[in-house]
């Protein structure tokens, strides 16, 4: 299993400041399994996310999803998602 950043970009009238956002990170075989776990919700979540009360990851009109392998994501992306850790603990 490899670990995937998933980010959301472009934008909608509840993000218009945001127009890339990390949003999740998800474990899975591959790339596409990846974005079927990230639209069934089976991951962990921004804390951004968390505080605007999303259960799941949702993509709006005018947005699209970008998945990434760990090590090709950007440091600040990554960690800005595993910053749900540290809020929760």
């Amino acid at each position: 299993m490899r670990e995937y950043l998933i980010i959301r970009y472009g934008s909608n009238r509840q993000n218009q400041d945001s127009h890339r956002a990390a949003v999740a990170i998800v474990e899975a075989k591959n790339r596409d399994e990846a974005k079927t776990k990230a639209f069934a919700g089976d991951v962990k979540l921004s804390v951004q996310h968390l505080w605007s009360g999303e259960a799941t990851l949702n993509v709006f009109n005018n947005q699209c999803i970008e998945v990434v392998t760990r090590s090709r994501a950007r440091k600040s992306e990554w960690n800005s998602v595993c910053e749900i850790d540290s809020q929760l603990r």
